[in-house]
């Protein structure tokens, strides 16, 4: 359950539908990152990895030991990469931000997103997102995450 707007400070940071700069968010405090260092760190990650398609960024943004599953497959950090230079290799473009929501709980985070791609062959497609995020030392640690359209 999110927290209402009377809700004393405590630990979650919400996001409204259709996102919002993060001056105009509603903020409860957390303890260990603050919540807009971590909105910070999933967007520029985002942005780097998969908007530009950059490998490279991985390093800046990704644990050494970043696990992820998504709809059930599972990826240690080097499938990962290869994931990524995978998607360089298929898209044209893939636009992702802002996210629609965002909620921040300590270390944790979970986000609703839309992808939006241009395979090379010029065919279009858009997913529909939800992602569950755990942070460590400061970088991105695993990521649960469901998708649907295609």
């Amino acid at each position: 359950m999110l927290p209402s707007r009377e809700a004393a400070p405590s630990q979650v940071r919400f996001r409204r539908p259709g996102g919002c700069p993060s001056t105009s968010c509603d903020v409860w405090q957390s303890s260990g990152m603050q919540e807009a260092e971590i909105v910070q760190l999933l967007e520029d990650a985002f942005g780097e990895v998969f908007q530009d398609l950059d490998t490279d960024a991985v390093d800046r943004y990704f644990h050494p030991a970043y696990e992820q599953t998504t709809n059930g497959e599972h990826l240690d950090r080097t499938r990962f990469v290869h994931h990524v230079q995978a998607l360089a290799d298929q898209y044209e473009s893939i636009h992702v931000l802002p996210f629609d929501e965002i909620v921040v709980a300590g270390d944790r985070a979970a986000t609703r997103y839309t992808v939006e791609a241009t395979a090379r062959d010029g065919t279009h497609s858009r997913v529909l997102m939800a992602a569950f995020w755990t942070l460590r030392d400061g970088k991105i640690g695993s990521c649960w995450e469901i998708g649907v359209g295609g």
